[in-house]
């Protein structure tokens, strides 16, 4: 797991999910490797650590302004019916492109090899997906006091990015290697959902300042209602990754904390982009400070409901606070 920053769980939590060593959930109708059957179905647990948070008279969340589009159902019948790798590849063109995203010009028969490697996962994961989805978006509401209003495309994809934020929609992407794992996935879709209640920071907030608003704070939403979930998952780094940058820790909360109040957009790609140019910020480092901030000012306002209900003023105020003791850390 990436960091060790101890995080308060006093606001609405998922239940942790048993998996096998694939991270797979055990009702799949494909035949998954060492299955482990939960104790209790997971939307009682969920529904139990919810009401346990909540006290007389408490905001409950909606879930009806969720909407989940199974892509996937349709994907599985064609690969099914396909005679042979070439056919299960045109299969999987087609189901790219009805999503609106470009096909990549790759041969089919290359593609229907790949699919059908996936199929199990991509199974088991139609069946299990649209639940998930509910009940991460009902702990997120419970947390930020509102009821998350999002649409979610579950998908296969050819790259390994397992969420794609769009204007109008989440694509969640189940054929990804991070879509297996169960509290993984959990935490992509709490941070998604996350960001979407947060204030504008237009006119508050530059853009390097706003994008740490946001990635802070929907980390401490994920890590919040999914305990357990690791780290790398928001990062995308490795573990040792993690350890090369927490090693450095003081130099790039002092870097952070230099460059929070920039104009300058090239600000966010110099922390956030996937290389940079500055020897002073390895690959990560803006994720990977995101979390061991939301971390601090979780610590420091006492519970994760009101560092998620930070208003961008309030949050620029308490974030150079945190960053300045990161900064001096041994």
């Amino acid at each position: 797991m990436l960091g060790s920053a101890p995080r308060p769980f006093n606001s609405p939590s998922l239940p942790a999910v048993q998996r096998s060593s694939h991270g797979q959930r055990t009702h799949s109708r494909a035949t998954l490797p060492r299955p482990v059957r939960p104790a209790l179905p997971i939307t009682l647990l969920t529904l139990a650590g919810i009401a346990a948070c909540h006290t007389p008279g408490s905001f409950t969340p909606r879930v009806d302004g969720v909407e989940v589009r199974d892509e996937l159902e349709p994907l599985l019948r064609g690969v099914r019916a396909a005679p042979d790798d070439r056919a299960a590849g045109e299969a999987w063109n087609r189901h790219i492109a009805e999503v609106g995203l470009p096909t990549e010009g790759v041969r089919p028969e290359p593609l229907g090899k790949a699919i059908r490697a996936s199929f199990p996962q991509l199974e088991s994961l139609s069946t299990a997906l649209p639940a998930d989805v509910r009940e991460v978006a009902s702990a997120v509401g419970a947390l930020h006091g509102r009821s998350v209003g999002a649409r979610i495309w579950l998908v296969a994809l050819p790259a390994d990015t397992p969420l794609l934020d769009q204007p109008d929609r989440i694509l969640l992407n189940a054929r990804a290697p991070a879509a297996a794992n169960p509290l993984a996935r959990r935490a992509l879709l709490a941070r998604s959902m996350s960001a979407t209640l947060l204030p504008s920071t237009s006119g508050s907030l530059g853009p390097l300042a706003g994008t740490v608003y946001s990635r802070s704070l929907s980390a401490v939403a994920a890590l919040t209602v999914v305990p357990g979930a690791p780290t790398s998952a928001l990062t995308g780094r490795s573990e040792d990754d993690a350890a090369r940058l927490r090693s450095r820790l003081p130099l790039l909360a002092r870097e952070l904390l230099a460059s929070l109040d920039s104009a300058a957009p090239s600000q966010v790609d110099r922390f956030f982009g996937a290389s940079s140019p500055d020897p002073l910020l390895p690959r990560g480092s803006g994720a990977f400070l995101c979390v061991e901030l939301g971390a601090a000012l979780t610590r420091d306002l006492g519970s994760a409901e009101k560092a998620v209900r930070l208003t961008p003023g309030e949050f620029r105020r308490h974030a150079s606070q945190a960053l300045q003791r990161l900064a001096s850390a041994p």
